[in-house]
């Protein structure tokens, strides 16, 4: 069963609004005193929420502890008792709450994925003022959407690496579909920046582009099957399979596996091949 765990978070940190392409006119009429120099400040409170099943082994979703202790070096650091124009992953923007929530996220989750954590980034809050805030999360409208597109047009497999420096096994999930626009969307969810324009093979098809939006990464694997199983049905155990390939493999391709990771990868590898090949026809 999973849960949601949340912490919260307080920085004293300034600001100043402003578009620097626009005129000062322009810049006191939409943010008014806001746009006032040098800054103005607040005292932020922000609150991180992380979803996910609990450990058997330790009974934590996630160490309170560990929980602060990377939120504050990931970002708490370099807000708190700063300008946050001049911070880092703020240079060049417009530091309203909603530009400020959007980096932020991205630093949280890019290092859940990067570091392959048993949980993901549901939600995240930060009040500006006692009575003014912005959240932004992952709702389950759209992983229920994504789950469906990969059902429908996704692929979940187990290869036997091919080139001779790979040693072992690779997993690949991805969604194929003539719509681009929609797979535009699905693969924002799914995190892929790119999408790819293939050549169509089956004649139902006829003139229109396929494009494909494929992970590779068994970080990002990781972190979507996370997200989405528990709305999988077509191919939930397909996902089952790729996620215990993704647990067992503590090293990445190109690195000698030791025999009973390999002897393990294979079977999971045949199981696959057996589920997917209900599904096509002779």
């Amino acid at each position: 069963m999973s849960n949601i765990i949340c912490k919260e978070f307080i920085f004293d940190a300034s600001h100043r609004l402003v578009n620097l392409s626009k005129s000062s006119k322009w810049n006191k009429k939409v943010y008014g005193k806001c746009n006032n120099k040098p800054s103005h400040g607040h005292t932020f409170r922000m609150i991180v929420e992380l979803k996910g099943d609990t450990n058997i082994g330790t009974g934590f979703i996630v160490n309170f502890v560990s929980l602060k202790q990377l939120v504050n070096e990931l970002v708490i650091e370099k807000l708190d008792h700063h300008f946050i124009n001049e911070v880092d992953f703020m240079k060049g923007k417009i530091c309203t709450c909603e530009n400020l929530i959007e980096e932020i996220w991205k630093i949280l989750d890019s290092y859940l994925i990067d570091n392959k954590a048993d949980y993901y980034l549901k939600r995240l809050t930060i009040y500006e003022t006692a009575t003014s805030s912005i959240t932004k999360e992952v709702t389950d409208t759209e992983l229920a959407w994504l789950a469906g597109f990969i059902d429908g047009d996704g692929s979940i497999s187990i290869s036997k690496a091919s080139q001779a420096k790979a040693k072992g096994y690779y997993g690949n999930l991805g969604l194929y579909n003539t719509n681009k626009n929609a797979l535009q969307k699905a693969a924002e969810l799914m995190g892929v920046r790119n999408i790819s324009e293939t050549k169509c093979t089956k004649k139902t098809l006829g003139n229109k582009k396929l494009y494909n939006a494929v992970i590779s990464k068994r970080a990002l694997q990781k972190h979507l099957l996370l997200k989405t199983l528990p709305y999988l049905v077509e191919k939930r155990k397909q996902g089952l399979l790729l996620l215990m390939f993704i647990n067992s493999c503590s090293v990445g391709s190109g690195i000698k596996l030791s025999k009973r990771i390999l002897k393990q990868s294979q079977k999971l590898q045949k199981q696959m091949e057996l589920l997917n090949d209900k599904g096509r026809s002779k």
